[in-house]
């Protein structure tokens, strides 16, 4: 295989891989437009031994970021648990809430879950999710999409 084949091969790989990645994890990953100078809105997880807190509700825009700031407890928990390596994962509660789906842990994500809201949600609706702590509990906050 000559070089000019190889580069073509290797891009037409990374794009279908890069695809099937964003397909899975954002059914409106077509419909959403946010970009480096998107704005952001920050929801605060912090976790630890028994303790589970997040920001309860945010207003946001379409062709936002919505970013889940992962805070976990400095302090080791049972058996020795090192809450910087427990999975969380926020995913919308249902069809209309598909859009907020991201997991991962705070060593991993660099201690944010980043989500886009898409431009063809519906506005002035309140959308449902749950952030749920491997080995801690289960949140259920919201949040509401302003025109």
């Amino acid at each position: 295989m000559n070089r000019k084949s190889a580069l073509i091969v290797s891009i037409s790989l990374l794009a279908a891989v890069g695809l099937s990645g964003c397909a899975g994890m954002n059914p409106h990953a077509e419909s959403a437009a946010c970009d480096e100078g998107s704005p952001k809105k920050d929801v605060t997880i912090k976790y630890g031994d028994s303790n589970l807190s997040a920001d309860a509700k945010k207003n946001v825009k379409r062709d936002e970021y919505l970013v889940f700031k992962l805070s976990p407890d400095s302090s080791r928990g049972p058996g020795n648990l090192d809450y910087k390596t427990v999975k969380v994962t926020v995913k919308g509660k249902d069809a209309a809430s598909r859009w907020i789906a991201a997991s991962g842990t705070d060593n991993d994500s660099d201690g944010e879950l980043v989500v886009c809201v898409p431009n063809d949600v519906a506005t002035n609706k309140t959308y449902f999710y749950e952030i749920t702590v491997d080995d801690v509990g289960t949140l259920d906050p919201r949040v509401t999409v302003e025109p």
